[in-house]
């Protein structure tokens, strides 16, 4: 996800809460789901679900909140093709997870400045 986020140059800093970095917005991250459901003796799906929650550090109001689901279905049930469809479903959840949270704080942004 800091990954994700650093990569879109959108935002001057972004750091694990434990760097001690002063920012204008923490993202709250909550892993629900990160399984393989075999659905009754099919094929593996890579599932994983994270709760996100978009903070204002300045008054510790919550700016957005929402759950992300993706699922990645694996062609066999072999391990390198099962974490390769967990690795299609992260990418996937924390590129949505990063869109939503650069235009969840940009509008905060433009509500603060009016």
């Amino acid at each position: 996800m800091l990954r994700v986020l650093e990569d879109s140059g959108k935002i001057g800093g972004v750091g694990r809460l434990a760097t001690g970095m002063r920012s204008d917005y923490r993202l709250a991250l909550d892993v629900r789901r990160f399984e393989s459901d075999y659905r009754g003796g099919a094929l593996p799906v890579a599932t994983i679900e994270i709760s996100a929650t978009l903070l204002n550090n300045r008054d510790q109001r919550i700016v957005a909140r929402r759950t992300f689901l993706r699922e990645a279905p694996a062609a066999s049930t072999d391990v390198a093709t099962v974490t390769d469809a967990f690795g299609r479903a992260l990418a996937a959840v924390s590129s949505e997870i990063a869109g939503w949270t650069l235009t969840n704080g940009q509008a905060d942004i433009a509500v603060g400045t009016r």
